[in-house]
């Protein structure tokens, strides 16, 4: 199946200040990698201040981008280091300015953002311009003051809310937000390089079962869980490893805790904490049960596509857009509760047999197909197409 509508006129403009590539950049990269390979003009607007990854990224897949100066995130964290204020007048002064400036350059169809605080220090300029905005929503709209001006100041001047999952449409439903301006489109399935190997991740025989976290190293994304889950079974068992990945590097008192708990128990070299991966996908081919234990509400989830990709089941925690990735014990489970034992329940479920485990790696695979680049570019073009000026 291939697009074949005619829109090759389109040109995008996708504000993309961020500091380094997370789940959230990770899905605006994917949907322009789709619309890119189906003939929609894309030019990024970076920060010129950081995110070598960014540009890094944006070479390799062949972007072409300016740069700015964007502002620092607004919140709390800004006024308690003063010269973030300065960054910020800066910023609310010379971006306004530049994206006015690099319209007028490559003639945008659209606007594209994913981020609120982007869309604010682009503002002043959107008020003298008409073309239409479309806002891809990744998260749950911000609370308290954040949350009025998101609602009295972004809303009205959004043509279409791209909502990442049906959670995140609901939630934007439950703030007021029009539900004529939310459409859902989730998104799209990774491809995983079988060439990219990590040294560190083997089995050591042939029945080794690896069961794999990727993600923030953070109490929120329920490591402690796994952790405990983790130190549980290798008491029980020789045939299990557990893998982590993700950055611990920077003041984080509780993945440090997390990994002298291990080390105090003799076990690291079944609880094997990686750090940070820039590939995934090397870890999650090499697993066989994938585990998501997020205790927040997660919009969607990433790494499940990625281990839908790779070719394995995950294990979520039930709330959130997490459940609609998984189709309960054929692609993945979904637990009943946000607990040490609903977590071990989903584990052992494919944990204690070869087989369901094996038809469940199957199946998520297959299951990639309601995510597949070209469903879900006909349906960005679509939203692109319904809302041009004159159309």
């Amino acid at each position: 199946m291939t697009v074949k509508l005619s829109h090759n006129k389109l040109r995008i403009l996708i504000v993309f200040g961020s500091l380094d590539i997370y789940g959230r950049e990770k899905g605006t990269l994917r949907v322009a990698e789709v619309l890119k390979d189906a003939g929609v003009s894309i030019h990024f607007f970076i920060s010129r201040d950081w995110g070598s990854a960014i540009k890094e990224e944006l070479l390799k897949s062949g972007f072409s981008y300016s740069t700015v100066h964007f502002g620092t995130t607004l919140g709390k964290a800004m006024l308690e280091y003063p010269p973030n204020i300065l960054f910020m007048l800066k910023a609310l002064f010379l971006f306004p300015v530049e994206l006015l400036k690099e319209v007028s350059r490559f003639r945008p169809t659209h606007i594209l953002f994913g981020n609120w605080g982007e869309f604010l220090y682009a503002f002043p300029a959107l008020i003298f311009l008409k073309i239409p905005v479309i806002y891809r929503l990744g998260d749950n709209l911000p609370k308290g003051i954040y949350g009025i001006i998101f609602r009295n100041i972004i809303a009205p001047r959004v043509k279409i809310f791209a909502c990442i999952s049906e959670y995140v449409k609901k939630h934007a439903l439950n703030n007021v937000i029009p539900e004529a301006k939310l459409e859902v489109i989730y998104n799209v399935a990774p491809v995983i390089c079988d060439d990219i190997k990590l040294p560190c991740i083997y089995r050591k025989s042939q029945d080794e079962i690896i069961i794999s976290y990727v993600g923030q190293m953070h109490v929120y994304k329920g490591i402690d869980l796994f952790v405990q889950a983790a130190i549980d079974y290798v008491l029980e068992r020789r045939d299990i490893v557990f893998y982590l990945a993700g950055d611990y590097t920077y003041e984080n008192p509780f993945a440090e805790g997390q990994i002298n708990k291990v080390k105090n128990l003799g076990l690291e070299d079944r609880v094997i904490f990686l750090g940070y991966i820039r590939d995934p996908g090397s870890l999650l081919r090499e697993s066989d049960i994938h585990c998501a234990p997020s205790l927040c509400d997660e919009p969607l989830g990433n790494v499940v596509l990625e281990a839908k990709a790779a070719g394995i089941p995950s294990v979520v925690f039930p709330d959130g857009g997490l459940p609609e990735m998984i189709e309960h014990k054929v692609d993945g489970f979904t637990c009943s509760s946000k607990t040490l034992h609903s977590l071990k329940e989903g584990i052992s479920f494919f944990l204690n047999n070869k087989e369901i485990r094996d038809s469940a790696k199957k199946n998520a695979k297959n299951s990639l197909n309601r995510f597949h680049k070209q469903i879900l570019a006909e349906k960005w073009i679509k939203v692109f197409r319904e809302t041009m000026r004159g159309v």
